[in-house]
Parts: structure tokens; C-alpha cells; sequence
């Protein structure tokens, strides 16, 4: 697992906004990975969301399309295959 983070703004808040990474790996490769929305608490620890988790999704999916993937969103989760 890997936590990415959006920096892109610190003045809106969206710079604590990211998701941590789940990863399938089969016989070495990658497979896929979901990407589970957090928000960093004031401590800096990831935490679920909430409230805010479609935005940031959505976020990361049209930052996904723009390098080439085809993100779908899923039971709360962006899943790229």
C-alpha cells in the first residue's frame, strides 16, 4: 500500500486530500490498483474522506484520463485495471 497526495493546492485544503494506493500484483506484475480517498488529519495521519470523498476522486480520476487511463469509480473506490 502507498498513500499519494494531491499538492497542487494549499490555499483550498486539497493539498491534505489524496488516496492511498491498493495495489494487485499476480505473478509479479500489476494488475491493477484502487485508490481508497483520505484526508490528513491534523496530526498528518490519513483518515477516511468522508464527506469530501467524491470531489477527491473525481479529482484524481481527470488527472488519471489526462496520462492515458481509463478510471472508474466504484463502490467508493477509483479503479484503475
Amino acid at each position: 500500500m502507498a498513500t499519494v497526495y494531491d499538492l497542487t493546492s494549499i490555499t483550498t485544503g486539497e493539498a491534505r486530500e489524496g488516496a492511498v494506493v491498493v495495489a494487485e500484483v499476480r505473478g509479479g506484475a500489476l494488475r491493477g490498483a484502487r485508490l481508497r480517498p483520505v484526508a490528513l488529519d491534523e496530526r498528518g495521519e490519513p483518515r477516511p474522506a468522508g464527506a469530501r470523498a467524491a470531489a477527491i476522486l473525481e479529482r484524481v480520476a481527470a488527472q488519471s484520463r489526462r496520462l492515458g487511463t481509463a478510471p472508474v469509480v466504484e463502490g467508493g473506490e477509483l479503479v484503475l485495471v
